[in-house]
């Protein structure tokens, strides 16, 4: 019985670790971020490739979308381990929005696409 136990404690954690890197993990930090105004986390959470375009981005329009975040949701559309693509949607100051995040998978980890 001990050992069944301590297979699903160390299951359970695999999995809890494997959902928090993940593509709509990556997402939420990302959102939550922005409307923090945590410019820092922001730019960590996007493609390096893309990081000037994004500080260029989150300068001219980061403090419009900063507020309060309710309601938020993601999903994922599809994923195949290099590419993921995960639908937002919730409230940001009242207003609704819905839109879609692309992610690409580098090295392991997940980070924002800036189109």
């Amino acid at each position: 019985m001990k050992k069944f136990l301590v297979l699903v404690l160390i299951s359970s954690l695999f999995f809890i670790i494997a959902c928090s890197s993940g593509p709509e993990s990556t997402v939420k930090k990302f959102y939550k971020a922005w409307v923090r105004g945590d410019q820092e986390t922001v730019l960590s959470l996007v493609d390096p490739e893309d990081r000037q375009l994004a500080e260029t981005g989150f300068k001219v329009v980061g403090a419009g979308l900063r507020g309060k975040l309710e309601n938020f949701t993601t999903k994922i559309e599809s994923n195949n381990g290099k590419n993921a693509i995960v639908v937002t949607s919730g409230t940001l100051n009242g207003k609704e929005f819905s839109g879609k995040a692309y992610l690409t998978n580098i090295d392991g980890k997940w980070y924002i696409d800036v189109p």
